[in-house]
């Protein structure tokens, strides 16, 4: 069945972008998001720590973050002016078709980031499309969504063109596995995500399907359904009222203890202190 494109393009839970200016040290604590998000950098300079290491992007670098990856701005320069964007996952299937320019949000090494910097001769044609991407997410006049995926494939296609490594190839049945996987997962976060559920969403064994996600994404399928549930927390806590109990069961987690504790693991507090810090920022 199609995704309706323009509802999906329209929320923000599936689609955002901004630009951004300015920034300092420490700008965000560890978090991740329930999206792919990606940032194109106009000027200055960002250091991000993501898995322990600390990357830097400058002027006209454009650079990739899965799904549930964990994260921290750790320094923005002061004139650095950046877009920020964000995108569902079955946004992204719907509206970009071809599977080689998916593959970069897909495919992940967890030592490199996909990231590239263009040239002088690039740079006003890969800053047109986001400033174009950014206009019709403001405006939302008709027919906006059509030309917001446009704008998003050129963008891709640009990259492609210039770092084709970047977009590392796999073959349709490995990524419908995954793409299955992601989808059965995000629509699915409260229900029951055991090994031998996905199995059959994908109509492979248990071994086959761990595998080949971890060779596609870099990611353990376990861990990555926990820091799902982590994150999807997280935005719980963050932007609602719902009670830990409310939210334990929202993300999966049968037992309010094992959530507080496997919340705790992955961000050194508690779920109670989390939403604490966050009201009093």
């Amino acid at each position: 069945m199609c995704i309706d494109e323009t509802t999906l393009f329209s929320n923000r839970d599936h689609f955002s972008i901004s630009l951004k200016k300015g920034g300092g040290s420490r700008v965000f604590e560890h978090h991740s998001h329930f999206q792919y998000e990606f940032f194109y950098i106009l000027s200055g300079h960002i250091t991000f720590e993501i898995a322990g290491k600390h990357f830097t992007a400058c002027e006209g670098t454009i650079f990739f973050l899965n799904m549930a990856e964990d994260h921290c701005v750790y320094h923005v320069s002061p004139e650095c002016t950046r877009y920020v964007c964000l995108i569902s996952e079955s946004l992204l299937a719907d509206a970009v078709k071809n599977p080689r320019l998916h593959s970069i949000f897909i495919n992940k090494n967890m030592h490199i980031i996909p990231a590239y910097t263009f040239g002088s001769h690039r740079k006003s044609a890969v800053t047109l499309f986001f400033s174009e991407l950014l206009r019709e997410f403001e405006k939302q006049d008709d027919l906006w969504d059509t030309q917001a995926a446009v704008l998003l494939n050129g963008i891709l296609l640009l990259l492609y063109r210039e770092n084709k490594d970047l977009f590392t190839s796999c073959d349709s049945d490995r990524k419908r596995c995954v793409l299955l996987l992601y989808n059965y997962i995000a629509e699915n976060l409260a229900g029951d995500l055991c090994l031998d559920v996905l199995s059959r969403v994908c109509s492979l064994s248990k071994y086959h399907m761990t595998r080949l996600f971890k060779e596609v994404t870099g990611s353990g399928l376990k861990e990555y359904i926990i820091s799902v549930r982590v994150s999807e927390a997280k935005n719980l806590l963050c932007c609602t009222d719902l009670p830990i109990t409310g939210i334990c069961e929202r993300v999966g987690f049968m037992d309010v203890n094992h959530f507080i504790r496997t919340f705790k693991k992955h961000t050194a507090t508690t779920p109670f202190r989390y939403r604490k810090r966050l009201n009093s920022l």
